[in-house]
């Protein structure tokens, strides 16, 4: 059996112990989000508009419970860091979990299948994974391009720009999804590494959040493909 690359060690190091966390942390800000704004519950939500509300509501959601989940133990190794996403004072800030190897932000997609969405952070995790030597996209022509930009955000200096950037996508239009995926070329977003399979099907019993002692889950990882294609290293999707 050939040994697995350096990086997907060092994925694999940071994650898969934790694949049964995340999975609790998604299935109860989820359920959160949907009992929160329930229509019979509360008709303030009795509109068309309902299921923007709840995304809205389930997008704020997923990052508390995300940064609980690190603060109860039930996500181990991680620790939650919250960035600001505009300079000055009162903007929306995003969560990172940082490991020792990895940093990881959640992001929702409609289908597994669609590409993230642009905004800076994204763009300048993608960057980063370009310029790690570690990963097999890496350019190191892209460094004069981003000595070259006068708009970073701070946050890239305050953490190790060694840390592979991966990015959790998930969604639930037709059935509940979620993926690990390390998205490498800054103006490509149809280039990534796929390491786990939808994390949302695995046969794990949640526990609640609260809980510090949730089962590991017994799977391997998985040697990713890389392809043009998305989806290609996680299934078929």
């Amino acid at each position: 059996m050939n040994p697995q690359p350096l990086y997907l060690e060092k994925i694999h190091s940071d994650l898969e112990t934790n694949l049964s966390g995340f999975q609790t942390c998604l299935a109860a800000a989820y359920a959160a989000a949907r009992k929160k704004t329930d229509p019979i519950s509360d008709a303030d939500f009795d509109s068309p508009n309902q299921a923007s509300l709840e995304g809205f509501i389930r997008w704020g959601f997923i990052d508390t419970y995300l940064a609980r989940g690190c603060s109860t133990g039930l996500l181990k190794g991680l620790t939650a860091h919250w960035m600001p996403t505009c300079k000055g004072q009162g903007g929306i800030q995003a969560l990172e979990l940082r490991g020792r190897y990895t940093a990881l932000a959640a992001h929702h997609l409609q289908f597994p299948q669609d590409a993230p969405r642009e905004s800076e952070i994204r763009t300048d995790m993608r960057v980063l994974n370009e310029m790690n030597p570690m990963l097999p996209n890496f350019d190191a022509s892209i460094q004069e391009e981003i000595e070259a930009d006068p708009d970073l955000f701070n946050w890239k200096s305050a953490r190790d720009k060694r840390l592979i950037n991966v990015t959790l996508v998930h969604g639930s239009k037709k059935e509940e999804f979620a993926y690990f995926r390390v998205y490498d070329r800054k103006d490509d977003l149809s280039s990534y590494i796929s390491t786990f399979g939808n994390i949302m099907a695995l046969p794990v019993i949640l526990k609640p959040l609260e809980s510090e002692h949730v089962k590991d889950p017994e799977i391997g990882l998985k040697t990713p493909t890389k392809d043009k294609r998305a989806g290609s290293a996680e299934g078929g999707k």
